[in-house]
């Protein structure tokens, strides 16, 4: 039986992994693969005083090790769930990245947590969310993860 893709775009922060308990609660690992994809900004060459220490394609393979090094533990546990796991580290802007990723690698549904912003703030940061979900052709799950609340009223603690 061919497992379905399910793309589970992975920022810098945890945030983006809220998604995650819902994914293995409501998707089966019999039928379900996973593909984390962290997509970074493009590296250029590190230069000091008009030399170049590092190259960009050099830049490029240390930082795709590193974000790979970091997903790891998230592999390992999915993969403990019963999960196939594969982490993709790309360079560009995300929710072009996540496009192009969907539509070349035949993924079955995106999900991901979007912060929910509105008003100026969606206007001014924009949203990744909301880029995916019109264009690309598949089921997008989006969760909107809120931020825990204290008895105190202070978030969190």
């Amino acid at each position: 039986m061919t497992k379905k893709k399910v793309l589970v775009p992975v920022a810098d922060s945890e945030f983006s992994l809220h998604v995650i308990p819902h994914v293995t609660r409501l998707l089966e690992p019999d039928c379900y693969e996973l593909i984390l994809l962290h997509v970074a900004p493009v590296p250029g060459p590190v230069m000091i005083e008009e030399k170049v220490l590092v190259y960009a394609d050099q830049e490029t393979a240390s930082q795709e090790a590193a974000r790979k090094a970091d997903l790891q533990p998230y592999v390992r546990s999915l993969e403990e769930l019963g999960y196939r796991v594969t982490p993709i580290v790309s360079f560009g802007d995300p929710a072009t990245e996540i496009e192009h990723f969907v539509a070349e690698k035949d993924v079955d549904l995106v999900a991901m947590t979007t912060h929910g912003r509105t008003g100026w703030a969606r206007m001014l940061l924009g949203s990744v969310a909301e880029h995916v979900l019109t264009h690309v052709d598949i089921p997008v799950l989006l969760y909107r993860s809120f931020p825990e609340y204290s008895a105190n009223g202070a978030i969190g603690e």
